[in-house]
C-alpha cells in the first residue's frame, strides 16, 4: 500500500479518488472528500489564516485554466506547500499533478508526499552546522572532511580563516593541503589519511 497520497479529479473538477495515503496526510477521510470540487478541497487544506473567498475563486480559476491547458504552471512539476489538517497541525507536502486519459475522459491525478520530517531534519542540520561554525569561530578551531572514495576535501569556514584561504574558493588537493601542516607532523598525517582511504578506518589526530 502506497504511503503517498493519491487523488484523482474528473473533468468537472470533482474528486473521484482519495486514497488512504491522502487520508493519513490530510486528516480528511475518503467519504468527506469524494464528490467535492477540488477547489473546495484545496481551500479546506490551506492554512486557515490564509483562507478567503478571493483565494477560493483564484484556485477555481487556476483549476479551470489547467483543465483547458491555458495555464499549466503547476502541471507535471513538483510543487511544495504547507497544508493545515482539521486538528490544526501544519504539514509540508510535495505534490505532482498530471493529466491522463481514462475511458475517453480527461482526468487529473495528484501524488502527494508528506516531507515535514525531512524538512525538520534539514533545518536541524542547518542549525547544528551554524552552531558548530560559531563554536569553531570562538575557539579558533577548524575541521576538514575527506569524502571516500573520491578523496574530495571540504573545509569548515574557520579552516578557511585559519589558513587564510579565500572563502568560497576551491579547496586544494590533499598534497597541497599537507603543506599547511607542521613539517614534523606531515608524514603522520599522510599515513593516517591513506589508512582511512584504504580501510575506511576512523582516526583522531
Amino acid at each position: 500500500q502506497s504511503q503517498d497520497g493519491i487523488t484523482i479529479v474528473n473533468e468537472h473538477g470533482q474528486v473521484i479518488e482519495w486514497n488512504a495515503g491522502m487520508e493519513r496526510i490530510s486528516g480528511y477521510s475518503r467519504a468527506q472528500m469524494l464528490g467535492r470540487p477540488i477547489w473546495e478541497v484545496q481551500l479546506m487544506m490551506t492554512p486557515r489564516n490564509l483562507q478567503s473567498p478571493e483565494l477560493l475563486e483564484k484556485i477555481k480559476t487556476s483549476t479551470r485554466q489547467a483543465q483547458q491547458q491555458i495555464n499549466t504552471t503547476y502541471i507535471n512539476r513538483i510543487n511544495e506547500s504547507t497544508i493545515e489538517r482539521p486538528d490544526g497541525e501544519l504539514r509540508i507536502t510535495q505534490m505532482l499533478i498530471f493529466p491522463f486519459q481514462a475511458n475517453r475522459a480527461s482526468l487529473f491525478a495528484a501524488i502527494v508526499r508528506d516531507v515535514t520530517e525531512l524538512r525538520k531534519g534539514e533545518e536541524e542540520l542547518r542549525r547544528s552546522q551554524a552552531n558548530l561554525s560559531e563554536a569553531e569561530r570562538l575557539a579558533h578551531l577548524g575541521h576538514f572532511m575527506i569524502e571516500i572514495p573520491s578523496g574530495r576535501i571540504s573545509w569548515s569556514e574557520e579552516t578557511y580563516r585559519i589558513l587564510d584561504w579565500p572563502a568560497g574558493e576551491a579547496v586544494p588537493e590533499l598534497k597541497a593541503v599537507i603543506q599547511f601542516i607542521y613539517p614534523d607532523d606531515r608524514q603522520k598525517m599522510l599515513e593516517m589519511v591513506n589508512l582511512v582511504l584504504q580501510d575506511k578506518t576512523h582516526f583522531d589526530l
